[in-house]
Protein backbone atom coordinates (compact mmCIF):
# COMPACT_ATOMS: atom_id res chain seq x y z
CA UNK A 1 0.00 0.00 0.00
CA UNK A 2 1.03 3.41 -0.90
CA UNK A 3 1.85 5.90 1.95
CA UNK A 4 -0.19 8.91 2.12
CA UNK A 5 2.30 11.80 1.86
CA UNK A 6 0.81 15.67 2.58
CA UNK A 7 3.08 18.15 1.11
CA UNK A 8 2.64 21.37 3.02
CA UNK A 9 3.94 24.69 1.42
CA UNK A 10 2.81 28.81 1.57
CA UNK A 11 1.22 29.59 -1.83
CA UNK A 12 3.01 33.14 -2.15
CA UNK A 13 6.25 30.36 -2.06
CA UNK A 14 7.98 31.40 -6.07
CA UNK A 15 10.80 29.21 -5.67
CA UNK A 16 7.82 26.04 -6.34
CA UNK A 17 7.21 27.61 -9.41
CA UNK A 18 8.20 26.42 -12.87
CA UNK A 19 9.12 30.44 -13.91
CA UNK A 20 11.61 30.93 -10.66
CA UNK A 21 15.11 31.66 -11.86
CA UNK A 22 16.62 28.49 -10.15
CA UNK A 23 14.06 25.86 -10.98
CA UNK A 24 15.84 22.78 -8.74
CA UNK A 25 12.89 23.16 -5.79
CA UNK A 26 9.88 23.17 -8.42
CA UNK A 27 11.52 20.27 -10.41
CA UNK A 28 12.37 18.21 -7.19
CA UNK A 29 8.84 18.63 -5.48
CA UNK A 30 6.48 19.34 -7.95
CA UNK A 31 7.25 17.51 -11.02
CA UNK A 32 8.93 14.58 -8.70
CA UNK A 33 7.54 14.60 -5.20
CA UNK A 34 4.03 14.93 -6.01
CA UNK A 35 4.21 12.51 -9.00
CA UNK A 36 6.07 9.96 -7.80
CA UNK A 37 4.28 6.31 -8.40
CA UNK A 38 5.72 5.56 -4.84
CA UNK A 39 3.19 7.69 -2.87
CA UNK A 40 0.08 8.63 -2.87
CA UNK A 41 0.86 12.49 -2.24
CA UNK A 42 -1.50 15.70 -1.83
CA UNK A 43 -0.18 19.24 -2.28
CA UNK A 44 -1.71 21.01 0.84
CA UNK A 45 -1.00 24.93 -0.35
CA UNK A 46 -2.06 27.95 1.93
CA UNK A 47 -2.37 31.47 2.65
CA UNK A 48 0.22 32.81 5.93
CA UNK A 49 -1.38 30.47 8.16
CA UNK A 50 -2.63 26.73 8.33
CA UNK A 51 -4.08 24.63 10.85
CA UNK A 52 -2.51 20.72 10.65
CA UNK A 53 -4.63 19.27 13.11
CA UNK A 54 -7.09 18.08 10.54
CA UNK A 55 -3.79 15.95 8.60
CA UNK A 56 -4.38 12.97 10.18
CA UNK A 57 -5.06 10.86 7.47
CA UNK A 58 -1.80 11.48 6.05
CA UNK A 59 0.83 8.87 6.87
CA UNK A 60 3.88 11.32 6.28
CA UNK A 61 3.80 15.42 6.41
CA UNK A 62 6.56 16.93 4.68
CA UNK A 63 6.62 20.61 5.59
CA UNK A 64 8.78 22.98 2.58
CA UNK A 65 9.90 25.96 4.65
CA UNK A 66 8.97 26.26 8.36
CA UNK A 67 10.62 29.97 8.03
CA UNK A 68 7.55 30.66 6.08
CA UNK A 69 3.85 31.48 7.12
CA UNK A 70 2.38 30.61 10.48
CA UNK A 71 1.81 27.04 11.93
CA UNK A 72 -0.81 24.94 14.22
CA UNK A 73 -1.12 22.25 15.41
CA UNK A 74 1.04 20.14 13.95
CA UNK A 75 1.40 18.27 17.39
CA UNK A 76 -2.09 16.92 16.89
CA UNK A 77 -1.14 14.85 14.16
CA UNK A 78 -0.10 11.64 14.46
CA UNK A 79 2.15 11.08 11.58
CA UNK A 80 6.11 10.66 10.57
CA UNK A 81 7.05 14.55 10.15
CA UNK A 82 10.10 15.86 8.15
CA UNK A 83 10.70 19.57 6.88
CA UNK A 84 13.00 20.87 4.03
CA UNK A 85 15.46 22.90 6.85
CA UNK A 86 16.81 26.61 5.76
CA UNK A 87 20.44 27.37 5.11
CA UNK A 88 22.00 25.87 7.75
CA UNK A 89 23.08 29.64 9.28
CA UNK A 90 19.55 30.27 8.88
CA UNK A 91 18.22 27.67 11.41
CA UNK A 92 16.35 29.58 14.42
CA UNK A 93 14.77 29.75 17.49
CA UNK A 94 11.75 29.92 16.27
CA UNK A 95 11.71 27.29 13.63
CA UNK A 96 13.79 24.82 16.45
CA UNK A 97 10.16 25.53 18.57
CA UNK A 98 8.09 24.88 16.02
CA UNK A 99 9.95 21.43 15.23
CA UNK A 100 10.17 20.43 18.84
CA UNK A 101 6.66 21.61 19.61
CA UNK A 102 5.78 19.73 16.79
CA UNK A 103 7.75 16.72 17.18
CA UNK A 104 9.23 16.71 13.97
CA UNK A 105 12.47 15.23 14.51
CA UNK A 106 13.86 15.01 11.28
CA UNK A 107 15.23 17.42 8.30
CA UNK A 108 16.94 17.41 4.94
CA UNK A 109 18.41 19.80 2.35
CA UNK A 110 20.98 19.48 0.28
CA UNK A 111 24.22 20.72 2.51
CA UNK A 112 26.89 18.65 3.38
CA UNK A 113 26.34 17.01 7.29
CA UNK A 114 29.39 18.50 8.86
CA UNK A 115 27.48 22.20 8.29
CA UNK A 116 23.89 21.59 9.07
CA UNK A 117 25.04 19.74 12.64
CA UNK A 118 26.85 22.77 13.44
CA UNK A 119 23.17 24.44 13.78
CA UNK A 120 20.53 21.71 14.20
CA UNK A 121 19.84 20.48 17.73
CA UNK A 122 21.34 17.11 18.35
CA UNK A 123 17.44 15.53 18.57
CA UNK A 124 16.68 16.23 14.99
CA UNK A 125 18.09 13.72 12.25
CA UNK A 126 19.63 15.36 9.31
CA UNK A 127 19.28 13.77 5.72
CA UNK A 128 21.13 15.17 2.78
CA UNK A 129 19.13 15.17 0.24
CA UNK A 130 20.25 16.79 -3.28
CA UNK A 131 17.60 18.02 -5.51
CA UNK A 132 17.07 19.03 -8.88
CA UNK A 133 19.10 17.27 -11.42
CA UNK A 134 17.31 16.09 -14.29
CA UNK A 135 19.44 14.83 -17.33
CA UNK A 136 16.99 16.24 -19.59
CA UNK A 137 17.39 20.10 -18.19
CA UNK A 138 21.22 19.74 -17.62
CA UNK A 139 21.81 19.13 -21.36
CA UNK A 140 25.73 18.48 -22.81
CA UNK A 141 27.39 19.52 -25.99
CA UNK A 142 30.79 18.20 -26.86
CA UNK A 143 33.41 19.13 -25.12
CA UNK A 144 35.54 20.47 -28.11
CA UNK A 145 33.23 23.27 -29.12
CA UNK A 146 33.06 25.16 -25.67
CA UNK A 147 35.56 28.00 -24.68
CA UNK A 148 38.71 27.19 -23.52
CA UNK A 149 40.35 30.57 -23.07
CA UNK A 150 38.38 31.13 -19.78
CA UNK A 151 37.07 29.16 -16.96
CA UNK A 152 33.57 30.09 -15.99
CA UNK A 153 32.67 31.36 -11.92
CA UNK A 154 28.98 32.08 -11.46
CA UNK A 155 27.07 33.10 -8.47
CA UNK A 156 26.71 35.73 -5.69
CA UNK A 157 30.08 37.28 -4.62
CA UNK A 158 28.50 39.04 -1.84
CA UNK A 159 30.04 37.59 1.40
CA UNK A 160 33.82 37.05 2.07
CA UNK A 161 33.05 34.81 4.94
CA UNK A 162 30.76 32.83 2.92
CA UNK A 163 32.81 33.10 -0.70
CA UNK A 164 36.06 33.66 -0.34
CA UNK A 165 37.87 31.78 -2.51
CA UNK A 166 35.08 31.91 -5.14
CA UNK A 167 36.00 36.03 -4.52
CA UNK A 168 39.81 35.03 -4.81
CA UNK A 169 39.47 33.19 -8.33
CA UNK A 170 36.87 36.28 -9.41
CA UNK A 171 40.34 38.19 -9.80
CA UNK A 172 42.44 36.14 -11.81
CA UNK A 173 42.50 36.87 -15.99
CA UNK A 174 41.85 33.27 -16.45
CA UNK A 175 38.31 33.60 -15.10
CA UNK A 176 35.27 35.10 -16.30
CA UNK A 177 33.02 35.92 -14.24
CA UNK A 178 28.79 35.46 -14.96
CA UNK A 179 26.33 36.39 -12.23
CA UNK A 180 22.77 34.58 -11.70
CA UNK A 181 20.33 35.58 -14.11
CA UNK A 182 16.88 36.12 -12.12
CA UNK A 183 15.07 37.37 -14.87
CA UNK A 184 16.46 34.81 -17.61
CA UNK A 185 14.59 31.49 -15.99
CA UNK A 186 16.12 27.90 -17.65
CA UNK A 187 18.94 30.27 -18.82
CA UNK A 188 21.89 28.30 -16.35
CA UNK A 189 22.23 24.90 -18.09
CA UNK A 190 22.60 26.96 -21.39
CA UNK A 191 25.54 29.32 -19.87
CA UNK A 192 27.55 26.23 -18.39
CA UNK A 193 27.41 24.46 -21.61
CA UNK A 194 29.54 27.46 -23.57
CA UNK A 195 32.55 26.57 -21.23
CA UNK A 196 35.38 23.25 -20.89
CA UNK A 197 35.61 24.23 -17.11
CA UNK A 198 34.06 26.08 -14.45
CA UNK A 199 34.36 26.90 -10.58
CA UNK A 200 32.01 25.91 -7.89
CA UNK A 201 33.31 27.30 -4.61
CA UNK A 202 31.96 27.80 -1.10
CA UNK A 203 33.64 28.21 2.11
CA UNK A 204 31.53 26.19 4.71
CA UNK A 205 29.06 24.34 2.85
CA UNK A 206 28.11 22.76 -0.37
CA UNK A 207 26.02 24.37 -3.29
CA UNK A 208 23.78 23.55 -5.78
CA UNK A 209 26.90 24.47 -8.29
CA UNK A 210 28.66 20.65 -6.96
CA UNK A 211 26.76 18.93 -8.74
CA UNK A 212 25.04 21.65 -11.52
CA UNK A 213 28.60 21.67 -13.19
CA UNK A 214 29.33 18.30 -13.52
CA UNK A 215 25.82 17.62 -14.58
CA UNK A 216 26.70 19.73 -17.92
CA UNK A 217 29.65 18.22 -18.14
CA UNK A 218 32.12 21.01 -17.28
CA UNK A 219 35.32 20.02 -15.51
CA UNK A 220 34.77 21.39 -12.12
CA UNK A 221 37.04 22.85 -10.09
CA UNK A 222 35.32 21.88 -6.52
CA UNK A 223 36.16 23.75 -3.45
CA UNK A 224 36.88 21.04 -1.03
CA UNK A 225 38.10 21.81 2.64
CA UNK A 226 37.80 20.47 6.15
CA UNK A 227 35.09 23.00 6.81
CA UNK A 228 33.06 22.50 3.87
CA UNK A 229 32.61 19.11 3.97
CA UNK A 230 32.56 18.60 0.72
CA UNK A 231 34.92 15.52 0.66
CA UNK A 232 31.25 13.81 1.38
CA UNK A 233 29.75 14.22 -1.68
CA UNK A 234 31.98 11.17 -3.20
CA UNK A 235 33.77 13.24 -6.14
CA UNK A 236 37.12 12.29 -6.63
CA UNK A 237 40.15 14.44 -7.51
CA UNK A 238 41.63 14.18 -11.02
CA UNK A 239 39.37 11.50 -11.99
CA UNK A 240 35.37 13.65 -11.96
CA UNK A 241 36.37 16.63 -10.24
CA UNK A 242 39.39 18.63 -9.77
CA UNK A 243 39.92 20.06 -6.32
CA UNK A 244 40.67 23.06 -5.46
CA UNK A 245 41.69 25.46 -1.61
CA UNK A 246 43.09 28.51 -1.26
CA UNK A 247 46.53 27.06 -1.29
CA UNK A 248 46.61 25.64 -4.83
CA UNK A 249 43.44 27.09 -7.00
CA UNK A 250 45.63 29.48 -9.06
CA UNK A 251 48.37 26.65 -9.85
CA UNK A 252 45.43 24.12 -10.91
CA UNK A 253 43.45 26.76 -12.77
CA UNK A 254 46.66 27.67 -14.38
CA UNK A 255 47.14 24.00 -15.36
CA UNK A 256 43.83 24.00 -17.38
CA UNK A 257 44.01 27.47 -19.06
CA UNK A 258 48.03 26.44 -20.51
CA UNK A 259 46.88 22.92 -21.99
CA UNK A 260 43.14 22.71 -22.66
CA UNK A 261 42.99 20.60 -25.14
CA UNK A 262 44.27 18.07 -23.27
CA UNK A 263 42.60 15.11 -23.29
CA UNK A 264 42.30 14.09 -19.68
CA UNK A 265 40.27 17.12 -19.12
CA UNK A 266 37.21 15.89 -21.18
CA UNK A 267 37.50 12.28 -19.84
CA UNK A 268 37.05 14.25 -15.79
CA UNK A 269 34.04 16.09 -17.41
CA UNK A 270 32.66 13.52 -18.23
CA UNK A 271 33.58 11.21 -15.39
CA UNK A 272 31.44 13.77 -13.78
CA UNK A 273 28.49 13.88 -15.45
CA UNK A 274 28.19 10.35 -14.90
CA UNK A 275 28.96 10.16 -11.48
CA UNK A 276 25.95 13.17 -10.95
CA UNK A 277 23.60 11.13 -13.20
CA UNK A 278 24.29 7.81 -11.36
CA UNK A 279 24.00 9.29 -7.67
CA UNK A 280 22.13 12.29 -7.74
CA UNK A 281 19.67 12.76 -10.58
CA UNK A 282 16.36 13.59 -9.27
CA UNK A 283 14.81 10.28 -9.58
CA UNK A 284 17.33 8.60 -7.03
CA UNK A 285 17.29 11.23 -4.52
CA UNK A 286 13.99 10.88 -4.14
CA UNK A 287 13.52 7.61 -4.04
CA UNK A 288 16.23 7.92 -1.08
CA UNK A 289 14.08 10.49 0.50
CA UNK A 290 11.49 7.86 0.14
CA UNK A 291 13.16 5.25 1.99
CA UNK A 292 13.46 7.68 4.88
CA UNK A 293 9.88 7.81 4.97
CA UNK A 294 9.14 4.47 4.96
CA UNK A 295 11.86 2.97 7.42
CA UNK A 296 10.30 5.74 10.09
CA UNK A 297 6.89 4.22 9.77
Amino acid sequence: MKLKVAFIYEKSNKSLTIDYYHSNAYRFFMDGLLKSSRLETTAIPFNKRIDCSNLNGFDVLVFFNLNSGEYFGIDKVDAFKIVRSPDSHNIDSRWISLCRNGNINHAFNNQTKIYARKFLPKDIRYHQIIFGINKEVYNTKPFSLRRKDKILLSGTLWSSYFYNLRRKCWQLKCVEYIPVNRNNPGSYSDVLTQYRAAIAACTFYSVAKYWELPACSCLTFMEVNAENGCGELGFVDGHNAIFINEDNYKERLEEFINDPDNPKWETIAANGRQFVLENYENEIQLNKLIDIFESCI
